[in-house]
């Protein structure tokens, strides 16, 4: 009667570095070659699994094909494991090499290392070659390593980027000679897609899940490839500091290496976790709403449907808050537009800043800005130092948010701009607007059609931008009343404590007035 013939699983398996560096040598159709000219001569039945391109794991015993062979070990429906090359089953070092060996053993089978000549690992001179090998290959990966990672730290620290990432394009992607690269990988924006990113990194931080941003881009800029947007590249964009003009690669960073296409305090508002809340172009006065039971700013979402439509509402989310304000936003909205008309407010075509005020906020952005990155590296360790840094590292960033909007408002005043007159009346129109209408232009506010549908004025965007240069905040209190007059404080440019104006932090705090501004106090 014949024995069994020897039967051994082969792992092909080709790393990301391995095809740039080894592609002949290491090529699966090599490794499959050697592996059968070797099985021939042990008259060894193989089967192959692979091949697997960069695997990972964190160590070889983890990686998914290496635990199915272990697993066909013990279930005895194979003898071994053969690979072509000690390399492409690990480059980890000697330990963890040993540490397979040993584990295959432990499994009932044997391993087999091609380039090892068919030597038998379980004799002394067989184990003192695998780990020479093993030595050897870890050598020989740290050496392709480092010179990798001195081309990858030349080429940030000149500016080039690894990927043309979105709403970026190189600066001459003509491909070189040899076929390897381009002519300069250094980043220029595509101006078509400038507002696209901002837009993007806006709805974020408002709150957009990951889902609502990729139909959103779907919408605004579809792929080439006509495939969707998926959640992991909307993350991949949201959290990657490109955008901020630094090129970078693994540990490399080279700041200012290309044109930002977002603000440091947008990006870091950008880094909050996803929500499921209706986009900020829906709701013109979002930041400025805030609850007067607790002080926080109030959410825009949907509230009870109506007969024909559903209302749409400002309310507190607070959950320690004992007076929980909600409001109609089309009657709020109203009553704002009805009190800016009737009173004289600083427009954004009157400026009244001069060149010492505007450099004065340029260098206090400039100083917060610097605060926050001297903050932002700082690790410590003790779970109560952690908890005061982090306190310290949000106040700062709150601070310089709020610095960043008044110098964006300095800039538009000094600027000119649309007249504040034109605002109301776009405002007007929008209020004035059939139901059908009104979802329509919400719903469009902050993309092309708007701005087409009612040229020359300002979309819903920039109206809510000027908005901000007039007003500090609006408190809304909870009463009987149902007429909103007497539930809301609209507070003017320079009437609101400091913690009520945009990017302020308010304690939780319950706020009281009798008629105006004027009588506006902390509830004792």
């Amino acid at each position: 009667m014949n024995a069994q013939p020897l039967r051994l699983d082969a792992i092909i398996r080709v790393s990301s570095l391995g095809q740039r560096t080894l592609k002949d040598l290491r090529s699966p159709d090599q490794q499959r070659e050697v592996i059968e000219r070797q099985a021939r001569g042990l008259g060894a039945e193989v089967h192959f699994h692979g091949p697997e391109i960069n695997l990972s794991g964190k160590t070889v015993l983890d990686r998914r094909d290496v635990q199915r062979v272990l697993e066909r070990i013990r279930a005895g429906q194979t003898d071994g494991l053969i690979v072509a090359y000690l390399s492409r089953l690990t480059r980890a070092g000697v330990d963890e090499a040993l540490a397979t060996k040993a584990a295959v053993e432990e499994a009932g089978g044997r391993l087999r290392v091609c380039d090892l000549g068919g030597m038998d690992l379980d004799t002394a001179a067989g184990e003192m070659a695998f780990t020479m090998l093993a030595a050897v290959t870890r050598f020989q990966w740290r050496e392709i390593k480092e010179r990798f990672d001195q081309s990858r730290r030349n080429a940030i620290k000149a500016g080039k980027s690894m990927r043309e990432p979105f709403g970026y394009r190189y600066a001459d992607p003509t491909k070189r000679p040899s076929g390897r690269g381009v002519i300069d990988s250094r980043l220029v924006a595509v101006e078509e897609l400038r507002p696209v990113v901002r837009g993007l990194f806006e709805r974020k931080a408002d709150g957009w899940s990951w889902t609502r941003l990729a139909r959103w881009l779907d919408e605004v800029a579809p792929r080439e490839s006509g495939l969707r947007w998926n959640r992991q590249t909307v993350i991949g964009i949201t959290r990657s500091r490109t955008y901020l003009g630094d090129a970078h690669h693994g540990d490399f960073s080279q700041p200012e290496a290309h044109e930002a296409l977002v603000s440091p305090s947008l990006w870091r508002r950008a880094q909050n976790e996803p929500g499921q809340r209706t986009p900020r172009g829906n709701y013109l006065l979002t930041g400025l709403v805030r609850c007067a039971g607790c002080g926080r700013t109030m959410r825009g979402a949907n509230g009870r449907p109506g007969a024909d439509r559903v209302l749409r509402i400002y309310k507190c989310v607070g959950d320690d808050c004992t007076a929980r304000s909600s409001v109609s936003c089309e009657l709020l909205e109203a009553e704002v537009a009805r009190f800016l008309s009737d009173v004289e407010v600083e427009t954004p075509d009157a400026p009244s800043e001069g060149e010492a005020d505007l450099t004065a906020a340029r260098e206090l952005v400039e100083r917060l800005g610097a605060e926050v990155e001297r903050l932002a590296v700082v690790a410590p360790t003790h779970p109560r130092a952690v908890a005061v840094h982090a306190e310290a590292l949000a106040s700062k960033e709150q601070e310089l948010v709020a610095a960043e909007r008044d110098l964006d408002q300095i800039e538009a005043r000094r600027a000119g701009g649309t007249s504040w007159d034109r605002v109301l009346e776009v405002w007007r129109e929008f209020e004035a607007a059939d139901d059908t209408e009104r979802e329509r232009l919400a719903a469009e506010a902050d993309e092309a059609a708007w701005a087409e549908a009612n040229e020359p004025g300002p979309d819903l965007a920039e109206l809510r931008d000027h908005l901000r240069g007039a007003v500090d905040a609006v408190l809304i209190r909870r009463t009987n009343s149902r007429d909103v007059s007497k539930r809301a404080l609209v507070l003017v440019r320079g009437e609101a404590p400091e913690v009520l104006r945009p990017g302020g932090r308010a304690p939780v705090t319950t706020w009281q007035w009798d008629d105006d501004a004027s009588t506006l106090r902390r509830a004792t």
